[in-house]
């Protein structure tokens, strides 16, 4: 496994405790604050994300790590020409902490759902009884919509994992 692909892999495990942070619907640490945990794990996931695309640059090259990067703005874009930050990525690493927009419970259309589920969530033994369960799922507000921060990250993953089995075939 190269530097790459271990980086990868420390966004899924990023992305894996925020899942687990929303199944619990508790605090994993002493801060007792699961928002803001939250977005601590955002913060490391952009970062996970963003040292991906780096070290993609040793093989691959700037222009096509950097073409990638393009496809997702919100996640990569620096600052524009009046010095807004666009980018979640460098907006929490180098302008103000990227705070959680809402908690709660939004409803959505289903959707088919193939993710393992967080090793950290996962109960041993189990009983016939049945539970009724409400996540609280963690938003971030992009465009004026109420975007789920797991979904979102998940999502990006998959690209970015793809991205990287591409390079490797170069």
């Amino acid at each position: 496994m190269n530097d790459t692909d271990i980086k990868l892999q420390e966004a899924l495990f990023f992305i894996e405790l925020l899942e687990a942070l929303e199944k619990r619907n508790d605090s994993l640490t002493n801060i007792a604050d699961p928002e803001r945990e939250a977005s601590f794990l955002l913060s490391a996931i952009l970062n996970s994300f963003y040292s991906t695309t780096e070290l993609l640059k040793e093989t691959i090259g700037n222009e096509e790590v950097n073409n990638f990067r393009k496809m997702f703005p919100l996640l990569y874009n620096r600052a524009d020409k009046n010095g807004e930050q666009k980018g979640l990525r460098n907006l929490t690493v180098h302008v103000k902490h990227v705070e959680i927009d809402y908690k709660g419970f939004i409803r959505k259309k289903a959707k088919l759902d193939f993710r393992r589920e967080p090793k950290l969530t996962k109960k041993k033994g189990g009983s016939c009884i049945g539970s009724l369960n409400f996540t609280h799922y963690f938003y971030l507000m992009f465009d004026g919509e109420l975007e789920r921060i797991t979904d979102l990250c998940y999502q990006h993953y998959n690209q970015l994992r793809l991205f990287v089995e591409n390079s490797h075939r170069h």
